[in-house]
């Protein structure tokens, strides 16, 4: 008898207990991704003892009551609820967020509700970090699993990359232009449209592409960088100062070539006059088609390139009494064209460096570049031998007719040069001859002798350039692609796409399905700078409640296996994970855990009755 009242008392603590869960899951029932905890009895055995009968086994099991066995969580997938907070997260699916405290440990949740801190640190309401990879530039994982950190800012950067897309188009019905190129009067071009990019600390400039029509299916493109002439440099150092872009019968580009080379300065130390060799043939009905052949000499203590001109029996030509050739600029067509030589027999060589008197900047610096046409002076061309005492220099320069020399920075377009019929020995047969100097500040005024350039690298077969300057920061270095340039008989479109971009403060943050953490910056860029990290267990169900909806696994829990976001769950940004109480079950399991109290109770004073009865016998 005394038994019922120990089975009754286990009977109540058992159901007590279980009253103590259901209590706390409907105080959680509004607590973000609470997961419900189920509880598990067992049975008590008092006595237990078998007895045989004609050999019969009879089994005699006196119960002693209840207990909680053990409680277990139920993982299912709780409700989600849109916040509009872009950085509250949860996980549809398998899994839990990884978050770090300051001591170093890891701990597992499915609270999704995250904040970035004043360093941009995503971190959950009890401060602690998010866990996941850093990406690098190209969107690959970097590294091991850490805190997630968004920069505050992004710094900028320089353009690299300008890609002329479709669907720009030239006008293929636009007129045939033969005037000299002007930026100022705009019925010099075809088609202009700008483009912005980025040096290196940030700073925006305007790029302005011009298009001249010069032929059928055959186009000029010159730069201008802040309304300054742009010359494009090869990687050999050659200066150009357009590009001749030519199309096909269906408006296809098939070719890209850089034209003309010009003189131009760098190094650190001035330098008193710079040169570049031109390519020219004499044009006389009366001599038989020639060569130029060109020279390198070496006196010991220089070298330098000699070249000379036949008359195509093999009789060298020389300069005249003079030490010149003469010869008219033809403004109407663009070209230079040699009328006439007349030589003393001296046979003497000639290099074919033309000098140009550039405006003076603080050292004097002067830049050697080829004669240039200008479309009111249909006068002399002069090519001069002179003799420094060291070396000779040939110079050539294009006068107005009265003895002044033409300033080729206020007019810096020439021609072409008329070719006879011979060949011509050069390294690069596909460069031509051509037309400009770029000069170009710094923020003080002064000309940079070493990075003030724009240079252009040409590779033909892929129609791809890249460009320098500089404006303060580090040279600008890009490609311009233009292989989705078209030239159809429509309107002139102009489209373009470039990578670089300014200085950005952080606006927002973003988290796509994959688990992409995305910075949103003032500059208009987005950036992903870290994917989520989701650790999933073979038995989360033993998983350890420490309070704050975090888990720690136990020394029975296997190592976790920590995915991306987006493999076995998808991470919805901007909602969050309800707690998966089922109230109403809840209420079902209250009622029956107290009727079950109330019963066990019931037990012991039935029990106390019984004894009672039993004292009364002896009465």
């Amino acid at each position: 008898m005394i038994q019922s009242f120990y089975t009754g008392n286990a009977g109540l603590n058992a159901n007590k207990e279980w009253l103590s869960v259901i209590s706390d899951n409907i105080a959680n029932v509004n607590t973000v991704g609470y997961k419900a905890e189920v509880v598990n009895f067992n049975d008590l055995i008092s006595r237990s003892f078998t007895a045989f009968s004609n050999n019969a086994p009879k089994n005699i099991e006196i119960g002693g009551g209840a207990f909680v066995a053990s409680t277990v969580k139920d993982f299912s997938q709780g409700s989600l609820m849109n916040t509009n907070s872009p950085t509250d997260l949860a996980l549809d699916g398998e899994g839990f967020f990884m978050v770090k405290d300051q001591l170093g440990t890891t701990y597992y949740t499915r609270a999704g509700q995250f904040r970035t801190d004043a360093d941009g640190n995503l971190i959950n309401i009890n401060g602690m970090y998010l866990l996941g990879w850093m990406l690098d530039e190209a969107g690959n994982i970097a590294g091991a699993v850490d805190k997630i950190q968004i920069p505050n800012d992004m710094t900028p950067k320089v353009t690299t990359n300008l890609a002329i897309k479709s669907p720009t188009n030239l006008d293929a019905g636009s007129p045939l232009l033969r005037s000299i190129f002007n930026t100022n009067d705009a019925t010099t071009y075809s088609y202009v449209n700008a483009v912005r990019i980025y040096d290196s600390i940030g700073v925006s400039h305007e790029v302005k592409y011009y298009f001249v029509h010069e032929a059928p299916n055959v186009w000029k493109v010159f730069g201008v960088l802040d309304d300054e002439p742009m010359v494009f440099q090869n990687a050999n150092g050659n200066p150009y100062a357009f590009l001749r872009i030519e199309f096909n019968g269906i408006g296809q580009l098939t070719k890209v070539s850089v034209q003309g080379d010009v003189a131009s300065i760098t190094g650190e130390t001035p330098q008193e006059s710079a040169t570049d060799n031109g390519e020219f043939y004499l044009v006389n009905s009366a001599s038989l088609p020639g060569s130029i052949v060109i020279k390198s000499y070496s006196d010991g203590t220089n070298t330098f390139n000699v070249r000379w001109i036949d008359d195509g029996n093999g009789n060298i030509i020389d300069l005249d009494d003079n030490n010149r050739i003469i010869g008219r600029i033809d403004y109407d067509t663009g070209k230079i064209v040699i009328d006439s030589f007349v030589g003393n027999g001296n046979q003497e060589t000639l290099t074919v460096d033309y000098k140009y008197y550039s405006k003076t900047i603080n050292d004097n610096t002067s830049v050697l570049a080829n004669a240039t046409t200008q479309d009111v002076i249909p006068n002399s061309v002069y090519i001069r031998k002179y003799n420094d005492g060291t070396n000779w220099i040939v110079v050539n320069w294009a006068d107005d007719g009265n003895g002044n020399i033409i300033d080729l920075a206020t007019n810096a377009v020439v021609g072409t040069i008329d070719y006879a019929n011979g060949t011509i020995d050069i390294t690069d047969p596909n460069v031509q001859q051509i037309q400009v100097v770029y000069e170009y500040t710094d923020n003080t005024g002064n000309l940079n002798l070493q990075t003030n350039q724009i240079s252009m690298q040409a590779i033909p077969t892929t129609n791809n350039y890249s460009a320098t300057l500089n404006t303060g920061g580090n040279p600008i270095q890009y490609n311009l692609d233009l292989r989705e340039l078209k030239q159809l008989e429509s309107e002139f479109i102009f489209y373009a796409e470039q990578d670089g971009y300014g200085k950005g403060d952080l606006l927002s943050v973003s988290v796509s399905e994959d688990g992409l953490v995305r910075g949103i910056y003032s500059n208009g860029q987005v950036r992903d700078w870290a994917r989520i990290a989701v650790a999933t267990f073979k038995d989360k169900e033993v998983l350890v409640r420490k309070g704050n909806n975090l888990y720690l696994p136990n020394s029975q829990t296997f190592t976790p296996i920590i995915v991306p976001g987006g493999v076995i769950s998808k991470v919805r940004g901007g909602f969050l994970e309800l707690s998966n109480v089922d109230i109403s079950r809840e209420f079902i399991n209250l009622i029956t855990a107290q009727r079950a109290y109330q019963a066990n109770a019931r037990t012991i004073t039935t029990s106390d009755q019984v004894l009672q009865e039993t004292m009364n016998l002896k009465r």
